[in-house]
Parts: structure tokens; C-alpha cells; sequence
């Protein structure tokens, strides 16, 4: 008989993102930031605690809150165009 590590029997967990006040204690308590900051960074990104770590991590690097709001901008810009060009291929197809 084959031997199965515990990760390939594991449960997948699923995870939802943050509400607005876990966020923020996050951000406040975890990552130190101030709480107008962080406020700027939960309306940016919202609650998905990846987004949330990627924003912090920029901030306390010293990066300004306008070029996080950029790269989160032009990311969310790239991803929609990329689709806009997959369905536009797909009808080309039909």
C-alpha cells in the first residue's frame, strides 16, 4: 500500500475575505498602520487578506498611497482588458 502524506488527505479550507473591522484591526494591530491609512488601503482593496497584505507591505516599504492606488488600478485594468480580448477572440470564433 502506498503511503499518503496528511496534505493529500487534508480538507480543502476555504477561506472568505476579511469584513471591514477585521480588516482594520489587521492593518492597525498586525501591520501598524494608522488608522487613516489603513482606511485608504481597506477602501482600495477591500477585505481578500491578499490584497490586503500586498497594500500593507508596499506602505510600510515607504511607497506613497497614490502609486499603490496606481499599481492596483493598472493590475485591475490589465486583468479586464485580457479578458475583453479572450471574448473578443472567442466571437471572432463563433
Amino acid at each position: 500500500m502506498l503511503a499518503h502524506s496528511a496534505w493529500s488527505q487534508a480538507r480543502k479550507i476555504e477561506i472568505g475575505d476579511f469584513s471591514k473591522k477585521e480588516s482594520m484591526r489587521y492593518l492597525v494591530k498586525k501591520c501598524n498602520i494608522k488608522e487613516v491609512d489603513a482606511e485608504k488601503l481597506y477602501d482600495l482593496v477591500g477585505g481578500r487578506i491578499v490584497n490586503l497584505k500586498a497594500v500593507a507591505e508596499d506602505f510600510l516599504a515607504g511607497k506613497k498611497f497614490e502609486a499603490i492606488k496606481q499599481e492596483v488600478f493598472g493590475t485591475v485594468f490589465d486583468k479586464l482588458e485580457s479578458a475583453r480580448k479572450k471574448i473578443m477572440r472567442r466571437l471572432e470564433l463563433s
